[in-house]
């Protein structure tokens, strides 16, 4: 299981693996008056997940991507306007262009599935993530998202560990 699960306010949370990884979700720090840490608090990630592309999930990624050197994930529309607002670098993102729902991605020995979340967003479809530690637990941030039957399904599929 995880050695930590932090929650950094709203939908953001810093998760360390039993391997040494950081994951950091939905990373809204800046200007966010309930976030217990700072932006110059983060100084290590090996992936940052973007559940959608609302301020307040999105707001840090690209820094905290350039600052560490972590890998982007998100969907590709919203990765295009990343790129384009904010220079975000191909070679900084999953697949160089991102992933869709049902998609999976192995970053040092993690496993990240993209689901379904139903909310709204500008670019892209809101998603939520399972989490595959290197231990074999798993994780689910659902996003930003109302309760859905699928939910269900995605239980019974995954050995969900803990829910976000």
């Amino acid at each position: 299981m995880a050695k930590s699960v932090k929650w950094l306010s709203h939908a953001a949370f810093i998760v360390s693996t039993p391997g040494g990884k950081t994951i950091i979700i939905d990373p809204w720090i800046a200007g966010n008056p309930l976030c217990p840490i700072k932006l110059d608090d983060i100084s290590t990630a090996t992936s940052v997940l973007v559940t959608h592309d609302h301020f307040d999930h999105v707001a840090n990624a690209v820094d905290i991507v350039n600052k560490t050197g972590a890998t982007l994930v998100a969907q590709p529309e919203t990765v295009n306007r990343l790129k384009e607002d904010f220079g975000l670098a191909d070679e900084k993102v999953i697949f160089g262009m991102g992933m869709n729902v049902g998609g999976s991605a192995t970053i040092d020995g993690i496993t990240i599935t993209m689901t379904q979340a139903f909310h709204s967003c500008e670019t892209g479809s809101p998603a939520g993530y399972i989490i595959k530690l290197e231990d074999g637990s798993m994780i689910y941030h659902a996003g930003d998202t109302g309760i859905f039957e699928s939910m269900r399904l995605l239980g019974g599929l995954y050995s969900i560990d803990l829910a976000l």
